[in-house]
């Protein structure tokens, strides 16, 4: 059975990046390389696409985990990214300075306080996903794109986006104008609002040129924001 000594945990840390992928990069000798997880029908590889965003900002590697295709080790593979703090691939300044860097190796008590700082957040998200009711419960559920009748579709469904993006979740859920949007994306659904592009109408009315125009306008005209309302309980 693995140990937690057996893996290695890599951490985003990029300060400006909501998110960054990659599947191959140049090694020191100028060619492609990548983790091959497989082959398509045509015999080409099959990269492993590595992702880190808001809720994945540590991915753990088994220390032995190998390509089946060449035998890469994806632990040494991610090492040598030149996006990886240390990369002997990187691109650094005459002062020595690496340049984008977007994650980087961490030792196994840092990568246990991530992980318990990880825990912790998906715990609180789910809490609050499992406790919020009413026209809450409502709004964050359009917020996700959750729409069912069934209250209890609804109610697993925002656990489980609780329990997998705990990030998300609780922006969606601190979010000061998550009502106005709520109101927006559910006028869409039912078809009070008509969405061109990212332009929203109503009745020939320019609602908004994107969903943030829309609810400053919101915000600022109750009587129109009483009016969509009013459409969308009719429909709903």
């Amino acid at each position: 059975m693995a140990q937690h000594g057996d893996y290695v945990v890599f951490q985003f840390t990029s300060p400006n990046n909501v998110s960054f992928g990659f599947k191959t990069y140049n090694n020191d000798k100028g060619q492609i390389t990548g983790f091959i997880e497989g082959k398509d029908k045509d015999g080409l590889p099959v990269y492993r696409r590595w992702k880190f965003d808001r809720d994945v900002r540590k991915i753990s590697v088994h220390k032995d985990k190998t390509s089946p295709i060449d035998g890469t080790n994806a632990v040494e593979f991610l090492r040598n990214s030149p996006n990886c703090k240390g990369s002997p691939n990187g691109s650094y300044t005459l002062a020595g300075d690496q340049l984008d860097v977007f994650f980087e190796e961490v030792n196994e008590a840092t990568a246990s306080a991530i992980g318990l700082e990880f825990e912790t957040q998906r715990i609180d998200a789910q809490n609050a996903a499992l406790k919020v009711k009413g026209q809450d419960f409502i709004d964050l559920c359009a917020l996700i794109g959750v729409f069912d009748k069934d209250e209890t579709v609804m109610r697993f469904s925002l656990v489980d986006y609780a329990k997998n993006k705990p990030q998300s979740f609780m922006d969606i859920y601190n979010d000061p104008v998550r009502q106005l949007k709520s109101l927006i994306r559910r006028a869409v659904k039912t078809g009070v609002f008509n969405k061109d592009g990212k332009m929203l109408t109503w009745e020939n009315q320019l609602i908004g040129v994107d969903e943030e125009d829309a609810v400053a306008k919101l915000k600022t005209n109750e009587n129109l924001l009483k009016a969509i309302k009013a459409n969308v309980e009719k429909v709903k």
